[in-house]
């Protein structure tokens, strides 16, 4: 994994992905243990090594409809530092408490890109609230204001892997019929789970990096980036701001209406 202390910001640049494999970049690849958890002791037991204040990727697999084990969420992808643990729901079926417990800590950063559908997920399936998720596609577009002004929707995670750690991420399994699980061992199985664990990785590894970005991007442009630009909590089935704002609103940060990213971009202020 990058050590985010040599990502160089000035050589910063976003990379063309197109519609197919990018040649012209290395692959991105596991780097950490993948731990396949399939019933709720052996995902409790794995769970429990994370504790308030850590940082994890996060992603979740999930259908637009109730799968054949009564839930939307299909897999569960979480990152740490040394691990990658990734939950088959189809065969758990239940919300582990220590899953809920990350969910609801205000102290754990959970990163990824778009987390308000997954955190949607968990709220139709088990009325969780999750806390303090960090979209990291909304992060580089706020270190990097001018790098992104002909894109007006979201950044993807592939992209953020791209433009950040220069390394292609392969998106060939996402027709993977999640609802039937990661059983078994054979190699296809096998494919599907470190696709998954992939996203979960990524999160993490960017995290770190993205927070130097920013840092970098506040001091130059002598202006204060509170983290609830980039980060939210989903309560009663909505993402909302992590504090109030100025107005006394919850309603998230959106680059479209911020005064700042608009003249940010507008002064072109890396040039």
């Amino acid at each position: 994994m990058q050590n985010e202390e040599h990502f160089d910001l000035a050589a910063f640049t976003v990379v063309l992905l197109g519609n197919g494999p990018n040649v012209t970049l290395p692959p991105y690849q596991l780097a950490l243990r993948v731990t396949k958890l399939e019933d709720l002791v052996s995902a409790n037991e794995a769970l429990s090594s994370i504790r308030s204040g850590d940082v994890i990727g996060f992603d979740t697999e999930y259908r637009q409809f109730r799968g054949p084990h009564g839930l939307f969420i299909c897999i569960v992808q979480i990152a740490t530092q040394d691990d990658i643990f990734v939950l088959d729901m189809t065969q758990i079926r239940d919300c582990p408490s220590h899953l809920r417990r990350i969910l609801v800590d205000t102290t754990i950063i959970k990163c990824g890109v778009s987390l308000d559908s997954d955190a949607r997920m968990f709220w139709d399936d088990f009325a969780i609230e999750s806390y303090r998720l960090v979209d990291l596609g909304w992060m580089i577009r706020i270190a990097f204001p001018m790098h992104y002004r002909s894109n007006p929707g979201g950044i993807s995670l592939q992209q953020c892997v791209a433009d950040v750690l220069h390394r292609y991420m392969a998106k060939d399994e996402r027709k993977t019929k999640w609802e039937k699980g990661l059983r078994g061992s054979s190699s296809s199985t096998q494919a599907a789970t470190d696709y998954a664990a992939l996203d979960a990785q990524a999160g993490r590894e960017l995290y770190p990096i993205l927070v130097k970005a920013v840092e970098v991007t506040s001091r130059q442009r002598k202006t204060v980036i509170p983290e609830d630009w980039y980060a939210y909590n989903f309560i009663g089935g909505r993402s909302i701001r992590m504090e109030r704002d100025l107005d006394g609103m919850y309603e998230r940060w959106s680059f479209q209406v911020c005064r700042w990213y608009k003249g940010a971009v507008i002064t072109n202020f890396w040039l």
